[in-house]
Order: C-alpha cells, then structure tokens, then sequence
C-alpha cells in the first residue's frame, strides 16, 4: 500500500509507504489482549493498544509518518496509543544537520542545539540530565528550542527531548500526542520482569541460541549474533548507570532497575504484551521478522502484528533537474569530443577523421600496415585540440558543474531533513495523504 510519485527537485512531493493492507491493520484491532504488564506501565488495559516509537532525536518525517499513521488507527478503531521510546540507544542530540542556499548555492551545515560535549562517548540519553539548549542561530528551529526549554524540568535527557519533539510534532499536525513510555522503565513491570527476564536467568543459554537461529534465518536483517562462552555470554540486555556508558549486562548486574532491553527484545515485549498493533519504520519491519522467529523459540509466544510506516517528503529548495546535464553525461561529451570534432562544431575536421578511421580499418581488413595512416590520424586529432581548446576547455568546466549539480540534487532529494524544518502545509499534506490511505 503505497503512494506518491518520483522526486522532481522543483516541486515538493510526497511518497509513502504503508503496508500490509489496511484491513489487516483493522483487523488486529479488533482484537484485545489484555496483560498485567500493562496496568503495571500505566498503559490503559481496557481496549486494544497501537504502538509504535522511535529513538529520543529529532526525528524526519519518515518516522512523522508512524505517528501520523498510530493516530489514524486510534481514531478510527478506538485504540489507545502508546509511543515507547528506546532511550537506552546512544544518539546525537548536540547538533542538527540544515540545510541552507538555494539553487545553485544549496549546501549543508551543522547547528548546534546544546552545548559542545554535552554527551560524553557511549552514554545513552537515559543516563544524563536534561539540559539547558542553546540559542539557535536558525529560525526555523526556534520553536524546537523553546519545546526542549520547556521539558527541562525532565528527569533524563531522553525524556526532555521524547516529550519536547512529540508534542512539538502532534501540535504542528492537530493531533493529541500519544501516551509515551520508555525503555529503561519495562523491567520496572513485575509481569514483564517475571515472564522474560527470569526465563533468560533461568536458561541464558537457550535464550541467546534462539536468538542467534533467529538472525542466522534472516541474514538481510543484519542482525548481529550474540556471542556465547563458557564464563559469561552475552545478553540483548544493558546495565544502566546515571552519567556512564551502557554496559553489557552479565550475570552479576543482572538487576531489575539498572537493566534495559536492546532492540530486539524491547520491540518483542511490546508487541508480546503491550499492543495488539506495533507500527514499525522500514528498518523495524525488517528486523522484527528475526524478533518473531526468536519468541517463537524462545517463549514459545506468537507476536502481535506488526505494519510498517513510512514516508518521503522533499525540501523545495530551488534545484531543478530537468535540463542538467548528468556528471556521467559531461564526462562523457567531454572525452568524446577529443576524438570527435562534429562536437564542438567542427565538420571538416571530422569528415577528415572519419575518412582516415576508414582507412585504417580497410588497411586491417587487406592485411597491410595501418600505422601510416594512423599517425595521420594522430596529427589531425592533435590539430583539432590546439584548434578548439576553447570549445574544450568549456565543455571540461561542465564537468566540474555537473559535479556540483550532482551534489546540490542530492541534497534537494535528501529524505532525513528534521521535521522542524517543514511547513505547516507540508506537514499537513503528509498527514492528509496518510488519512486516504489508511481510510
């Protein structure tokens, strides 16, 4: 189920992409689960619940389309909504790439939004502070500035920006913000904790053999396998610690409120007990096919459904691609010119070439000598190039435009610009055009 059309840099579109079909997405919320856990987390365990979630960054429009996609569903099946945030991951929350110019003059650069050095190597967002950002010298993300002042009073970074940038998103799209939960918080649930992590305790061994089946099934996921010895395996776990890096939990920080889940196991625990729904980007939809085979050994557990949503949607910055000749294009007329002169106007001198070319070929084909003639041809094409330099030398120079042409495109077709920099009309056409879709 998807939509939109190929990029043309002069005008913005929009691509996206949902599957399965609706009704499939429908159908798994008619159904209702319920589960300790939930009442446990403070999710509603009276109706079916969709999830779905991201890391705590400022994200793109491509995860925008999960929440715009959640809240559909909610609105039209009467679901709950649950947005988890995976703040046990270790991401760049000090700067954010724009990009500025237009046209001819379209470049990137770098702005910060905290303070230089605030993260320090390997400390996930769930173990630092919230932070003071800094003024921002783009106006286009002074609303997000005010946002992450205004969630200073959170008690970790990732909750700062998860709370500042959703609700940021959900009013600049009219929709309610959904209830958001966080990794590092599922092991605080007895039922959670009890079901999965005294199961790994119990037999860590068989965990992590189904875990490394799953993966080896499914190699395009690329998901690593977890490493087995004799004293102390490997875990898809994390020991937490307030201002230090994530460490791999082994059996003697095996603790309940210092562990968080990696990937694979966050994203199974939720659609195991939390939802009856769990809507992924592409990256989700792919790997969670090893997360499925995994519980399926493992716990013996089959997976609520999972969809995937995600979309596409263009800067308007001015490129225009119609008429640009192609890097490969200039490479191409240039290095071809130098042996034919009908490129840069010269006939007689490529009705010359041609005969001579002739020549040697019917030199060839009687068994005769065709150096001669070849050194004639030699000469006559060293002529052409002292005669036309100009004409070379400026069909050389568009290489170096095509170059930059090639570079400004790519940035014009550049899908991970931060939401924040969008208008109010661009984001509402992705979420009208996500609405039709998901009707």
């Amino acid at each position: 189920m998807a939509g939109g059309t190929p990029i043309t840099s002069t005008n913005r579109s929009i691509e996206i992409d949902l599957e399965p079909s609706v009704e499939s997405w429908k159908a798994a919320l008619r159904t209702h689960t319920p589960h300790p856990a939930r009442a446990q987390l403070g999710i509603p365990d009276d109706r079916p619940i969709v999830m779905s979630g991201h890391q705590p960054i400022v994200f793109h429009n491509g995860i925008l389309a999960k929440l715009i996609a959640q809240h559909e569903m909610a609105q039209s099946t009467g679901a709950g909504r649950v947005w988890i945030v995976p703040d046990q991951d270790i991401v760049d929350l000090e700067t954010i790439r724009v990009p500025v110019g237009s046209g001819n003059d379209l470049r990137t650069r770098t702005v910060q939004i905290l303070e230089p050095g605030s993260i320090p190597p390997g400390v996930p967002a769930a173990s630092l502070p919230a932070m003071n950002p800094i003024e921002s010298d783009d106006d286009r993300l002074s609303d997000l500035v005010e946002y992450l002042r205004g969630y200073t009073y959170e008690s970790t970074l990732a909750r700062q920006f998860a709370s500042a940038t959703i609700q940021l998103a959900s009013e600049r799209l009219e929709i309610d913000p959904p209830q958001i939960i966080y990794a590092s918080d599922l092991f605080t649930s007895e039922a959670i904790w009890d079901h999965v992590c005294n199961e790994m305790r119990l037999d860590p061994r068989d965990a992590i053999h189904a875990y490394n089946s799953a993966a080896e099934k499914y190699p395009e996921a690329r998901i690593r396998q977890l490493e087995i010895n004799d004293d102390d395996s490997e875990r898809p776990l994390w020991r937490l610690r307030d201002g230090y890096a994530r460490t791999p939990v082994s059996d003697s920080t095996f603790d309940q409120f210092s562990t968080a889940p990696r990937a694979l196991l966050m994203s199974g625990i939720c659609r195991a007990f939390l939802s009856e729904l769990f809507i992924h980007g592409s990256g989700g939809w792919s790997y969670d096919q090893v997360t499925e085979a995994w519980f399926r050994e493992w716990v013996q557990i089959e997976l609520n459904p999972m969809a995937r949503a995600s979309a596409s949607v263009y800067l308007p910055l001015g490129i225009d691609d119609q008429d640009a000749i192609s890097l490969k294009d200039a490479h191409w007329r240039y290095h071809h010119a130098r042996h034919h002169p009908a490129l840069v106007g010269d006939d007689d001198t490529q009705r010359t070439r041609d005969e001579l070319v002739t020549r040697i070929d019917d030199a060839r084909a009687a068994g005769e000598d065709p150096d001669p003639v070849y050194q004639q041809l030699v000469r006559v094409l060293e002529d052409h190039r002292v005669r036309n330099a100009d004409a070379l030398k400026s069909l050389k120079s568009q290489i170096e435009q095509a170059r930059g042409h090639a570079r400004q495109i790519e940035i014009a077709n550049d899908r991970t610009w931060a939401f924040p920099l969008f208008d109010d009309d661009a984001l509402h056409a992705l979420k009208n055009r996500i609405h039709e879709a998901l009707r």
